[in-house]
């Protein structure tokens, strides 16, 4: 009896470290998915960077577009008024929940002198009239799809109701 117990015994602990190393494999083979889930998961958020990067990029004008780096010549870091004109209103769009809600104002004043100029009485009914304000809907119309488009994908900057970033 003592040899099948030896026997046995010498079995089990074959067994058990089949199972070890049966149990080491999946450790290892899970740390590698895991790898591969963070890998991707970061090729991920570097291609959604580029591709917001590029969507950027494709709505700026070609006039802002820098093809030369900038070479810092003075050492004086103020800012002129211009630019801090042009820095505000940067900052009002990125911050606006609408990306197109400076379009939609003069959009509006538009209609609204359409609209008035129709109503006046001593003006004669003009087909132009009409179909500026045909033009005027579909502007209105193309405006309200793409903001649902883009919609507020452009406000980066967040603001508290007392107007500050938070």
């Amino acid at each position: 009896m003592e040899v099948d117990e030896k026997a046995s015994y010498k079995q089990k602990l074959d067994v058990l470290k089949e199972q070890e190393e049966l149990i080491e494999d999946e450790a290892e083979q899970e740390h590698k998915e895991e790898e591969a889930r963070r890998q991707k998961k970061a090729a991920d958020e570097r291609a959604r960077r580029e591709e917001e990067a590029r969507m950027a990029k494709s709505l700026l004008p070609d006039s802002e577009l820098q093809t030369e780096p900038i070479v810092e010549e003075a050492p004086d870091a103020r800012m002129t008024t211009e630019q801090l004109g042009e820095l505000g209103e940067a900052l009002s769009v990125l911050s606006a929940r609408s990306s197109v809600l400076k379009e939609r104002r003069e959009l509006r004043a538009l209609m609204e002198e359409n609209l008035a100029a129709d109503e006046d009485p001593s003006a004669p009914s003009d087909p132009l009239a009409k179909k500026i304000r045909a033009m005027l809907g579909k502007l209105d119309k193309q405006l309200e799809a793409y903001d649902a488009k883009v919609g507020s994908s452009l406000q980066i900057v967040k603001l508290d109701p007392h107007g500050k970033t938070f």
